[in-house]
């Protein structure tokens, strides 16, 4: 908490001390991207290394896992899209040749 409270008070941003914040909230408060690095550097000098890279690892791999999950639903949105296109192309062609 101390880590929460100084970096909080050096910024003069509102983290809620003592209320828990919803992620909405949370984005909101560190919408600066520069804030994010700055608090993730406080953050990693107040924990130590062998904590920083554990957290980081963690972190690696969460985001890891949700670009696979965009990559394994890449194709099936694709062959989608390209059905489509022929059942529209193939739509056209009968529509001209009704007329």
């Amino acid at each position: 908490m101390a880590i929460r409270d100084r970096f909080a008070r050096r910024h003069r941003i509102d983290l809620s001390m003592g209320a828990a914040l919803s992620t909405s909230e949370i984005e909101r408060r560190f919408e600066e991207r520069q804030l994010r690095l700055t608090y993730l550097e406080a953050v990693a000098e107040g924990i130590g290394t062998s904590a920083t890279r554990a957290m980081l690892t963690r972190a690696a791999g969460e985001r890891v896992g949700m670009m696979v999950n965009a990559w394994r639903n890449a194709p099936i949105q694709g062959a989608v899209a390209d059905i489509m296109l022929v059942a529209y192309a193939d739509l056209s062609d009968r529509l001209r040749r009704y007329r």
